[in-house]
C-alpha cells in the first residue's frame, strides 16, 4: 500500500497527474507544478542551483516588500541600474514566471529597457504589488517540500551542496531571503524586479507576445 502511495505522490510531483502546461515561454496566469516551474528555469537560466530555486520560491511566497524603502530611493536605484545596463539579447523573456499560480513574475530589465517601457510606471507597480501580496509561509513550505521530494526521487537533478544547509535552517524555523548563487550570477547577470503579473498587465497590457 505504501509503495503505491509513494508512486502516486511521485506522479503528482512530476506533473503527470496535473494538467499539462506548455511552458516554453513564461505567461501570466498559468498554473503549474513545482517540477514544471523549476524545469522551465533550468532551461531559461544557466547554472541554476538549489539556492536559486529557494530564492525563487521565497519571492513567490513572500514578495519583496522587505526590499522596498521609500519611493525615491527605489526609483533612483532602478533608474541608475537601467542607465548603466546594456540591452544585449541574452535570450531573456520580458516576464519570467516564478510562482506555481502564475501570479508572481520577474520583470527582466534588459528587455524592459530595450522595449523603452516607462520606469516610473514600474516603480508604482512594484509598490502596488508589494501591498497586494500576502506572505504565505505554508505555500513556501509546501513548495519547498515538493522540490526536495523531486530531488530525492531523482525527478530533478541538482547538486547536493546547499540543500542540507538550507533545509536545516528551515527545520529550525528560520525562513529568510537569500542571494542568488555565485554560479547563477556569473552565468546570467540577473537584473529584474519582482511584481504581480496582473498589476503589471493593468499598466502595460498583455505583453506575452513579446516573450516569443
Amino acid at each position: 500500500m505504501y509503495q503505491v502511495l509513494g508512486k502516486v505522490l511521485l506522479l503528482i510531483l512530476s506533473g503527470f497527474l496535473l494538467p499539462q502546461v506548455v511552458f516554453a515561454q513564461a505567461t501570466c496566469g498559468e498554473r503549474c507544478g513545482v517540477k514544471r516551474l523549476v524545469e522551465f528555469h533550468q532551461q531559461q537560466n544557466k547554472s541554476l542551483q538549489v539556492q536559486d530555486v529557494y530564492k525563487m520560491l521565497y519571492q513567490a511566497s513572500f514578495g519583496v516588500e522587505h526590499l522596498l524603502g521609500d519611493t525615491s530611493s527605489v526609483r533612483s536605484y532602478l533608474l541608475d541600474e537601467l542607465a548603466s545596463m546594456d540591452t544585449a539579447n541574452r535570450g531573456e523573456t520580458l516576464l519570467e514566471q516564478i510562482s506555481t499560480t502564475g501570479e508572481i513574475v520577474r520583470v527582466n530589465l534588459r528587455p524592459f529597457k530595450a522595449l523603452k517601457l516607462d520606469p516610473e510606471s514600474l516603480v508604482q507597480i512594484m509598490f502596488r504589488s508589494a501591498r497586494a501580496t500576502t506572505p504565505d509561509t505554508a505555500l513556501f513550505q509546501r513548495n519547498w517540500g515538493d522540490f526536495k521530494s523531486l530531488i530525492r526521487y531523482g525527478v530533478l537533478n541538482f547538486p547536493a551542496e546547499g540543500l542540507a544547509e538550507l533545509d536545516s535552517l528551515l527545520l529550525s524555523g528560520v525562513i529568510a531571503p537569500v542571494h542568488h548563487s555565485t554560479p547563477y550570477v556569473e552565468a546570467n547577470a540577473p537584473a529584474y524586479r519582482v511584481v504581480r503579473c496582473d498589476t503589471f498587465e493593468s499598466v502595460f497590457g498583455d505583453r506575452r507576445e513579446l516573450n516569443e
